[in-house]
């Protein structure tokens, strides 16, 4: 007996040391290490170049940290079903993924899918034009896709944010995106301040506003515009204060572009920030809080009949009037024009006369995306140039610019970029609004554009798989180490992601874990399909067993059970046993002389697996 509780007792020890800082302990198997180094090394070197699956089953060392990462090291040659994976949409009915209900095959899917993501060209940190103070600070806004949805839930809250450059001086930037947040959603005397202490105060009937301390150590107010019936927050409005250091050199600008791509990232965006100035936001692999609106989302209706003017301005009324300079109109495929400026009337002046015919009754899109105000690139105009003049010389900086980014002179759109020449001549898509003299200020707004990632092309994917794929092999060597110590370090990890008893049952590492602390792991694999899946329903509560408290004491009861299992297996039996005096009864003796168990020998003996079926 003293043999049972003291090998329990080492099981439970060595679990709970283990699970104190598993990743530190990762990080140091991998440093003794140098084949997972260097199977490491090679993929993430490798990662973008793999672009597809056909290009990932044909690299075995690819394929060898992809499975590793999700538990499926040994199905690395089942090449049909990796690919089927890797190749359907995994929210398909029919796909393998929701046919087999596996975790680890939606894991794998959405590892290697591609997703959609947005860049903004902000040009050279030289000549970029930022504020970082006053109640005109630079901002960046975004919105989700559930922005705009109609079945917001509290797990995909509908949401806004607007990163703000503050350098201690912009707090009148902040109250102000409160305010004009609040106004937006109806609440249109509200009104917003903060304290030196950084309490917000709400007036004239605004929702409440909350704040809170990111990782990067900025602070993110927080204003919740719908919950549902538990409090949960089903739509919100986070506005971000990106702290940055007050400066205007390139070196200042760079850092404050670092300080918002970290605040970007700390709100759970993948983005970053290339040396040219190109900020990239990746959307995560499916829908979810941070997939951002697509490039074309917020519909209006027109409602004149010339609605398209020769002048290039856009009758919408009242719709008209929410629109804001610099806004993109599309005809949903098209470009029709950007946004110049909106009258009382809701009349449109677009800063270009598109090519559209537009008939009452049609509807014309706004692009939304990534939108910055306050932010731009500054040039210089080489040469002066009439209204109306349908090129501008900007000299070698202009080369960076790209078709579609606006320009502006004293504040006002003077046009939009049509084409630029090796020389840094720009060609407009429609002549300037203005005229411009030699040596005036030209400021360049970021072109925001979308497309595709590959999934193996986004450095901070790859380093996901590869941060799973050591975790896994180190949780592997635990179990060489310490009977079943891996598997329980992989079930405190996983378990709590698991949402059906199907889900449950497709992983034969946790349902290992599961039917050992239940004591069912003799005879559980001999049942049929229903009886399993019956017999689960009944005794595994997912509420129970996925909270973190329920996730640790299964862990635990494994953990007894199979160090129970590694002592009996060293433990001698029979004769040797009873020579060592290490035998219970001598009836084991018997029965070896007799060849029958006494453990059968009782008439009221019964099944233990009948019971389960009673």
């Amino acid at each position: 007996m003293s043999g049972s509780i003291s090998s329990a007792s080492t099981g439970i020890a060595t679990y709970l040391s283990a699970i104190k800082d598993e990743q530190a302990q990762v990080t140091k198997y991998v440093e003794s290490s140098t084949t997972i180094q260097r199977t490491v090394a090679n993929f993430e070197s490798e990662a973008s170049s793999l672009s597809n699956a056909s290009a990932i089953l044909k690299n075995y060392g690819a394929l060898q940290v992809l499975t590793g990462a999700y538990n499926m090291s040994g199905q690395i040659d089942q090449t049909a079903i990796l690919n089927a994976v890797m190749t359907q949409d995994p929210s398909a009915s029919d796909s393998l993924v929701q046919e087999s209900a596996s975790t680890n095959y939606l894991h794998l899917a959405k590892a290697t899918m591609d997703r959609s993501s947005q860049t903004a060209s902000l040009g050279d940190a030289a000549s970029l034009s930022l504020t970082t103070s006053g109640a005109a600070a630079s901002t960046l806004t975004m919105e989700n896709t559930a922005w705009s949805a109609t079945d917001q839930t509290s797990t995909s809250p509908g949401t806004q944010w607007s990163f703000v450059l503050n350098d201690g001086t912009a707090q009148s930037s902040i109250t102000a995106a409160l305010d004009s947040a609040a106004e937006a959603a109806g609440f249109t005397s509200a009104s917003y301040s903060i304290s030196s202490t950084g309490t917000v105060t709400a007036s004239g009937g605004g929702p409440a506003v909350t704040s809170s301390t990111d990782s990067a150590g900025n602070t993110t107010y927080t204003m919740a515009l719908d919950t549902d019936s538990t409090g949960a927050i089903t739509k919100q409005v986070q506005v971000v204060s990106v702290a940055v250091t007050a400066g205007t050199s390139a070196t200042a600008r760079t850092s404050q572009l670092d300080a918002l791509t970290g605040a970007m990232t700390a709100a759970g965006f993948d983005a970053s920030l290339s040396s040219d100035g190109t900020l990239s936001v990746i959307d995560p692999p499916t829908s979810g809080t941070n997939t951002l609106a697509p490039a074309f989302g917020k519909t209006i209706g027109v409602v004149t009949s010339s609605i398209l003017r020769d002048d290039g301005s856009l009758a919408l009324g009242a719709t008209g009037k929410t629109l804001s300079v610099g806004d993109i109109i599309t005809d949903g495929t098209n470009e029709i024009g950007t946004v110049a400026s909106v009258d009382a009337e809701g009349n449109v002046t677009l800063n270009q006369t598109g090519d559209n015919t537009l008939s009452v009754g049609d509807d014309i899109e706004v692009a939304t995306g990534l939108a910055f105000s306050n932010v731009g690139s500054t040039l210089s105009a080489q040469t002066a140039a009439a209204a109306g003049a349908t090129t501008l010389a900007l000299g070698k900086a202009g080369t960076a610019l790209t078709p579609g980014q606006l320009l502006t002179a004293g504040g006002v759109t003077i046009g939009t970029v049509g084409s630029v020449d090796s020389s840094g001549t720009v060609t407009l898509l429609a002549g300037t609004t203005a005229a411009i003299s030699a040596g005036e200020s030209i400021v360049a707004l970021p072109s925001v554009t979308s497309g595709t990632t590959a999934a193996l092309s986004d450095a901070a994917n790859v380093s996901a798989i590869a941060s799973s794929y050591e975790t896994s092999e180190y949780e592997d060597a635990m179990n060489d180490q310490s009977p079943g110590l891996g598997d329980a370090l992989y079930y405190t990890r996983t378990m709590s992601g698991i949402t059906s008893i199907t889900q449950l049952m497709s992983d034969k590492t946790l349902l290992n874990v599961v039917t050992t602390a239940l004591g069912m792991d003799s005879w559980f694999g001999a049942l049929d399909y229903d009886q399993q899946v019956r017999i689960l329903t009944s005794k595994v509560d997912l509420k129970d067993f996925t909270s973190s408290d329920g996730i640790k004491q299964t862990a635990e009861q494994y953990m007894i059970a199979e160090s129970a299992k590694a002592a009996a297996d060293a433990k001698p039996t029979g004769l040797v046993a009873m020579l060592m005096g290490e035998s219970d009864s001598t009836s084991d003796l018997l029965s070896m002389i007799a060849g029958i168990d006494p453990s059968t020998t009782s008439s009221t003996s019964t099944d233990p697996t009948l019971s389960l079926f009673a």
